[in-house]
Parts: C-alpha cells; structure tokens; sequence
C-alpha cells in the first residue's frame, strides 16, 4: 500500500511539473535521473524485438512496455549511471526512489521489478565495459560522460526556455484579466490618473525604446530575424497615423466658436463641417494653441449638426410702437449675430465637461484654432434602427451621443437624468427637445429603468 501510494505521489507531481515549470516546479527533477535515462533510453535490450522481418532491421529493434522494467541489464546500468552522478549533487535518497517508481520504465502504469535500493543491491562490482550507442545493451554497462553530459545540458538548456516561457505566460495572463479591471476603476480611485499623465512622458513611453534595446540589440544582437516583428507593429502604427493625418488635412483648419454654457460645461461650434446629422458618430477634436507644448493632445466627442440647435419658431409678436418696433429690431438683429458667429450655416457642434487634461483649459472664445479628425462610426445603427421603437435612455453630458437619434427614428422615447450642475445641457438643448412629444427630463433623480422598459412593453 506504501509503495502504491509512494507510485501514485510521483505520477501527480511529474505531471503537475510539466504544468508548472518556472512557476515553482522544474521539468526534470532531478536532471541527473533524467540525463542517465536518456542516454540509454533508446539501447536495444535483449528482450527487444527483431525489427522488420526478413533479418533486414531498421534503426533500433522496438522495446514492448513489459520489456524494459524486467531487463536487469537495462536496470543496473542505469541505476549505476544515477548512484554515480546524482550522489554527487546530493540529490536525496528519496527523490531518487521517486523518480525510479515515476520515470524508469517509460510508463508510468508499469513499475520496474526492483525498487532503486535493490537494484543497487545486484551490482556487487562496477561495470568495465561503456556502452556503445546502437549495441544491444545486455550487460551492466558504464554511460560515457560525453552521453550523459550532452543530455544534461539539453535538459537544462530546456527547461530553463520553458520556465520562460512559462512566467511570461502568466505575465500576460495576468494583464490579461487584470488590465480591464484597472481601465475600469482607475478613474475613481485617487491621484491615478493624474499621476498616470504625468509618468507617461518620463516612464511609460522611455520603456518602450528600451525594450527594443534589450531584446532586439543586447539581447538578441540584431540577429535579423526578430526586427522584423518590430518593422510590422511599426509599419501598423505608422499607417494608422498617416490616415488619422490625412483626415486632419482634409477637413482642414477651422476657427472654433467656443461658449461657456455653464461652470463646467462647454459648447465648441465648429462651422464649415458639412457632415450628414447620423447617430452613432463621434469625431476628435484638437486644440493645439490651448497647450502648445503637446499640440498633439486630443479627445474624443459625440458629434452633432449645428442646424440641429438652431430655433425653428421664427415667427417674432408684431411692435405696436415705434419704440417696440426699434427695439425689437435690435434683439432680431443681435439674435442673428449670436448665431451667425456661434454657428455659421453649417458645422458641427460638441459638448463638453471640463476634467482633465486640455478641456480644463477651454474657455470662451470666439475664434480658436481647432482640428477635427473624423468622422468615425461607432456602433452600427441599422438594426436599431429598423426596430418599431426606439428607447433611448442617457445621463449628463451623455445626451450628446442621443440628440442625434431623435430625428432619426420617427418613434422615440427618450429618458434622460443630469444632475443640477448639468442643468445648463438641458437648455442648450432645448430647441432638440421641443420635437421630441416622448420625453423624461428629471433633474437630481436617477432614471427608473425597469419601470421605463415595462411601461414601453405593456
């Protein structure tokens, strides 16, 4: 039952090492064991087969799974061959019963017919005779240490790529699954994004030039095998920038109409765009004077038609007065002045919540050099579209990715919650939402989800 038990421990943790290599377990353990095997592991025995009939054999006759763990030859030589190498590393007693009852057959289901100790028992003398690679190996024989060594060094060279291999496995493995949880909460945790924005320039983007330097120059010496990898990935990156340039140079310089709508909130109208009011799209916006420093510096917004914020009530109450009349002349033409400057006849429009990085810094400004680059679709819209109806639900500045849905489906609901510091959106939005006869607007109150979409079922 010990012996059973002792068989069953050594086949788990030979398996568990292959799994686990570098990460706490090694391949072969101990490598003398597994060096001496190896160098006799393909030796014909004598209770070997005869190869092809017809006394024609090619290569090693083969060796049935009951052969080698009764061949005392096969044995002894390679119990002597460890008790020679491993005594000298010190390997214990009991490590190397282990890999006997694991390792020495091939086969892990079949133990041999003497345990390591009572194989060491049956060599009353030291061989005198090295065996041959090819003989047929039929006595107690010495291995070379020209064999032994040339296994040896394979197995370690081996193992240590696979523990390599291994770790870096679990590295990405790790960033794998925890890379989206950190992009998830690093927002609300304290300091980290501001003290992430700060180190990119000293820390993430150095290591990347110095990662080439290890692995392609001192590591690898510019072997011309993996720069290529490097050249690809460049070539990607590269390709990717030129079509965000031409972009940028197609839609040209523009003067943006910046309004401080609100303490937090800013509306920036871009005049001269003339793309298509469809949902789904967003655009980047550059302002390079805001931080000349890094002119490169950008964001992404929902991006909607300035026409869509312009009033359709044009009709102004008659003056019953001179004065009246004078008067009111003078708001008609100022209201026309606000939006010719503000909006132009054409453009794009963009809110936006001051936070950090360059939003911070906008403020009202009549003519600020800006950048577009877009427009880029985010989600398909078809098959929403071809719904019979459309619930739209949003919260704060995220009205901005919605308004453009109103006038695109003639069946819409929309239901949306800001907070009090938001409330100015809400008015500046105003001229969308008159069309919209389905609506929820609440203020300092979260959206009842459930009740919505069970109210729009029934």
């Amino acid at each position: 039952m010990r012996s059973q038990l002792l068989f069953g421990l050594a086949v788990f943790s030979s398996s568990a090492a292959a799994v686990f290599v570098g990460l706490g377990a090694l391949a072969y353990d101990p490598v003398c064991c597994f060096a001496c095997r190896a160098a006799v592991s393909s030796a014909p025995l004598s209770c070997s087969g005869t190869g092809h009939g017809g006394g024609h054999s090619h290569g090693a006759p083969p060796t049935s799974p009951e052969c080698r763990p009764a061949d005392s030859a096969f044995l002894t030589t390679l119990a002597y061959c460890i008790n020679a190498n491993c005594d000298a590393q010190g390997v214990p007693i009991w490590k190397l019963e282990q890999y006997w009852a694991a390792q020495t057959t091939g086969d892990p289901s079949i133990a041999p017919k003497w345990n390591y100790g009572a194989t060491l028992q049956q060599l009353t003398t030291a061989p005198d005779v090295t065996y041959a690679r090819g003989a047929t190996l039929n006595v107690t024989s010495l291995v070379s240490s020209t064999a032994y060594e040339t296994q040896r060094n394979f197995m370690e060279v081996f193992e240590k790529m696979t523990a390599q291999e291994n770790q870096y496995a679990l590295v990405l493995l790790v960033i794998g699954f925890v890379t989206p949880i950190v992009i998830t909460v690093h927002d609300k945790l304290p300091l980290v994004s501001a003290v992430y924005e700060k180190a990119k320039p000293y820390i993430i983007y150095p290591s990347t030039i110095g990662s080439y330097q290890y692995h392609l120059i001192y590591r690898f010496g510019n072997s011309g095998t993996y720069e290529y990898w490097l050249y690809a990935a460049f070539a990607v990156w590269a390709f990717d920038r030129l079509m965000r340039l031409l972009r940028l140079a197609n839609n040209g310089l523009r003067k943006a109409v910046v309004t401080e709508v609100g303490p937090n909130h800013i509306r920036v109208d871009v005049p001269g765009l003339r793309w298509a009011g469809k949902p789904g799209y967003y655009a980047y916006a550059y302002f390079p004077t805001l931080n000349p420093l890094r002119p490169w510096e950008n964001h992404p917004f929902s991006i909607n038609s300035t026409a869509l914020f312009h009033s359709r009530k044009h009709s102004v109450p008659a003056p019953t007065s001179d004065a009246e009349k004078g008067s009111a002349c003078a708001a008609m033409a100022q209201t026309q002045a606000v939006i010719d400057v503000r909006t132009g006849s054409a453009g794009v429009t963009f809110f936006i919540r001051k936070s950090t990085g360059v939003t911070r810094l906008l403020q009202k400004h009549v003519s600020m050099l800006a950048l577009v680059e877009g427009p880029y679709s985010n989600n398909p819209t078809e098959a929403v579209l071809k719904c019979d109806r459309v619930l739209l639900t949003g919260g704060g500045i995220g009205i901005t990715g919605l308004l453009a849905w109103l006038g695109a489906h003639p069946n819409v609901k929309l239901a949306w919650s800001v907070r009090e510091s938001a409330e100015v959106v809400v008015r500046e939005s105003e001229t969308v939402l008159e069309g919209v006869a389905d609506k929820e607007v609440v203020v300092e109150e979260r959206l009842d989800v459930r009740g919505l979409l069970e109210r729009d079922l029934t």
